[in-house]
């Protein structure tokens, strides 16, 4: 039964093949209605993720979007807690940053009581940059619903350019931002 609803509460989307498997395991579940659901929200991530090339899983509290070698990984968890790390390397308008503004507008009907945002880059271009400042202008109305929002971004010690960023972001935005170094953003 464990088995089941760990199954059912998350669902991995990478390729043809695990979303065919996953349907038949939901198929055989005890609840047609409920695989049917399942089913059609595993063909709308399918959607999604050949559109983009990313591995997306989502369960009732959080989305995680898996990085690839030219975006970064995205977790956003509906208990005030959003990753964002690896490369920005956007070369077009990104449709992903749709998905994730949706989520965020969802989150802000009732965020958590401190949000926690630890943005950690190995590389952030520019078009990469303006999808991180939307993210977190959006984030900044937690601070209007007298919450807590804290943003902790991470960069390699040797890695100004990535510091420089985030300062950028911090100045343009008007939000206080916490700036770490650390030895390799891979890591965390």
């Amino acid at each position: 039964m464990s088995t089941h609803l760990t199954v059912m509460n998350c669902i991995l989307v990478d390729d043809k093949k695990s979303s065919r498997e996953f349907k038949k395991r939901v198929a055989k579940s005890s609840s047609p209605d409920l695989a049917g659901t399942i089913s059609d929200s595993v063909s709308d991530m399918d959607q999604l993720s050949k559109q983009h090339n990313n591995d997306l899983a989502f369960n009732d509290d959080e989305i995680h979007i898996l990085s690839t070698n030219q975006t970064p990984e995205f977790i956003l968890n509906s208990k005030g807690i959003i990753k964002i790390r690896g490369r920005g390397l956007y070369c077009n308008k990104p449709e992903l940053s749709e998905q994730i503004i949706d989520w965020l507008e969802g989150y802000l009907n009732n965020p958590a009581k401190t949000t926690y945002v630890t943005p950690a880059f190995e590389y952030l271009n520019s078009l990469s940059m303006s999808v991180i400042v939307s993210i977190l202008r959006k984030l900044s109305q937690i601070i209007l619903q007298s919450k807590k929002l804290v943003i902790q971004w991470y960069y390699e010690i040797d890695d100004e350019s990535i510091l420089d960023r985030g300062k950028y972001i911090s100045s343009c935005c008007d939000i206080p931002i916490e700036f770490i170094q650390t030895n390799n953003v891979a890591c965390l």
